[in-house]
């Protein structure tokens, strides 16, 4: 899977309120963001999972069974480097402050 951290951090950024950005800023990730933006690769992660093993997405209880089943290192991998492209975000828009 092939991700642009870059474009989806600027994404994120941008949509945080300035209060979660003021956050950012000082070199933290707000929980929530850090959350939404999980589950939604491990949803998109599982999605991919189900189109190559050719099972139905529809299929909840598959479903759930092949998100929780995730690899932690993936999982990890992921919210590194969204990290990271998160704070490159904030400095290229001129908001670090750590």
């Amino acid at each position: 899977m092939n991700i642009d951290y870059e474009s989806l951090a600027d994404g994120i950024y941008n949509l945080m309120p300035n209060e979660d950005q003021a956050i950012v800023a000082f070199g933290m990730i707000p929980l929530t963001w850090m959350d939404l933006v999980t589950n939604q690769f491990k949803d998109k992660a599982t999605k991919i999972g189900c189109k190559q093993w050719d099972i139905d997405p529809e299929d909840t209880e598959t479903f759930a069974v092949l998100r929780d089943a995730l690899r932690e290192d993936l999982i990890s991998d992921f919210q590194k480097n969204i990290t990271v492209a998160l704070f490159e975000s904030a400095a290229r828009q001129g908001r670090m402050i750590a």
